[in-house]
């Protein structure tokens, strides 16, 4: 299952090569409102991994080295280089909305330089040791075992502005102006200067000092239109305690620095202020890089003698392939490649085509396919006091092993009618989470909310054999 969104880019269910060209109902406006926001991530991409010259469609898959905000389809990089040329990975992702008008203001990304991250994800910054999701997401959960003391939230991002580079990206989904977004700086960094934990620190020099580099901060933007798709990017180095702001040239992508916050205080709690306890402008971002920040993904390259080595099929035993052919051809769209009878039983070789079936093709370039399953009859199972465990017995743990497969889908909801239609069982309707519907048996601790979030996306239908199937979106709602 996905955890992150992060394991951010693998999160992204990406069409197959041969893939039908986009259709025709796609309109030219959302093609053209994709274009703008992709071309921005050309400044940071080879030009072959993005030619600019050529259409872009709004279902075409991302190019390489770039990661798709779910929520909004936003493309940002997966990789910066701040203007101090520190090296950058993405974190997480979000939406900015306002609530009492349900308007989607911007989408945002987090940066963090990637030595840091290795050394947070790895429990070497203070503070980040034993480090779990909930320690990142209001109202801060506390595990089992875990130690209710240990840094959380605003504090945690603290520690990790003491040795980290950062960097916000911000893009706008629909004009807007500079100065607006400079007011909505000002009023998050007044409100983080109200917070008692962060007004201690101050002395009446400081006072001076800070009120002045307000009025600086404030001459950085011109009151210029900033249009939809093109990016605001602020640089903290933790090196000089500052925050660069910059834009980027709409036709080159150099970049245009407005201005430097030198003031530590205020450089520190305005990267801080988007994971504010209370008042985080996008909860969707912090629950993102919470996740982000979980060491998922985060393992060196595979050895070089294990290169090639990939997953070929699952193997699954039905008990009559009357019944359970049907269900994965007329329910899941599976098409058979082959069929073996080996005696005392068959096998049903089953692949995913969303073009013609081709299975002559697929056949020839066997050994290199992926996603294959394999059905295996044993001859006279049929029998209906049979049944085959699944793997996710509900209360006795030494009948559990296979958990379920699962499939990215573009309709969770229709298909999970398909199923019911056909008489399958739903174990988990879209928008429900638990430990009984991952397949734990009853009475085990119910998962942190973070995780409830994420799982809430998905589905589990079972085929006739038991198995459960897991249908997983090709956009989260919730990450």
């Amino acid at each position: 299952m996905l955890a992150r969104t992060a394991a951010r880019s693998s999160r992204l269910a990406r069409p197959s090569p041969s893939r039908a060209p986009p259709r025709r109902t796609l309109t030219a406006r959302r093609a053209v409102a994709t274009a703008g926001v992709l071309a921005y991530t050309a400044y940071r991409l080879a030009p072959d991994h993005l030619a600019l010259a050529a259409p872009l469609h709004a279902d075409a898959p991302p190019p390489a080295g770039v990661y798709l905000d779910p929520t909004t389809k936003t493309p940002f990089p997966s990789r910066l280089t701040s203007p101090h040329g520190v090296p950058l990975r993405l974190v997480g992702t979000g939406v900015r909305t306002v609530s009492f008008l349900g308007i989607r203001v911007y989408a945002a990304a987090v940066y963090v330089s990637e030595r840091e991250f290795d050394l947070a994800t790895h429990g070497t910054i203070a503070g980040w040791e034993g480090y779990t999701p909930e320690r990142l997401i209001p109202p801060f959960a506390i595990p089992p075992g875990d130690q209710p003391d240990r840094p959380k939230g605003e504090e945690l991002v603290h520690n990790l502005l003491e040795k980290a580079d950062m960097a916000v990206v911000i893009i706008p989904l629909r004009n807007t102006s500079l100065p607006h977004l400079r007011d909505g700086f000002s009023r998050a960094l007044v409100a983080r200067m109200k917070n008692p934990r962060v007004s201690q620190e101050f002395t009446d020099a400081m006072n001076e000092s800070t009120g002045a580099a307000m009025i600086e901060f404030k001459s950085f933007f011109p009151g210029k239109t900033l249009s939809k798709g093109m990016p605001l990017e602020l640089y903290y180095s933790a090196v000089d305690r500052s925050v660069t702001f910059q834009l980027r040239n709409e036709e080159t992508r150099s970049p245009d620095v407005l201005g430097t916050l030198r003031e530590p205080i205020l450089a520190r709690e305005l990267m801080v202020s988007y994971f504010s306890n209370d008042a985080a402008p996008s909860s969707e971002l912090v629950k993102s890089v919470a996740m982000g920040f979980d060491d998922i993904g985060t393992d060196g390259p595979r050895p070089k003698e294990t290169q090639g080595i990939h997953l070929h099929h699952a193997c699954l035993r039905i008990k009559d392939p009357k019944v359970s052919l049907p269900f994965f051809k007329d329910v899941l769209g599976m098409r058979t490649l082959f069929t073996y009878n080996a005696g005392c039983f068959s096998i049903y070789y089953m692949f995913h085509s969303d073009d013609d079936v081709d299975a002559e093709k697929v056949w020839a370039d066997f050994p290199n396919q992926k996603g294959l399953l394999e059905l295996i009859h044993r001859h006279g199972s049929e029998d209906e006091s049979f049944t085959y465990a699944s793997g996710n017995h509900p209360t006795d743990p030494a009948q559990q092993g296979f958990g379920h497969l699962g499939l990215v889908v573009d309709d969770v909801p229709r298909l999970v009618a398909r199923a019911q239609a056909a008489g399958c069982k739903v174990v988990k309707a879209q928008g429900e989470s638990s430990s009984e519907t991952v397949g734990w048996p009853k009475g085990t601790p119910q998962p942190i909310e973070a995780y409830n979030q994420l799982y809430s996306n998905m589905a589990m239908i079972e085929s006739p054999d038991g198995t459960w199937i897991e249908l997983v979106p090709r956009v989260m709602d919730k990450h």
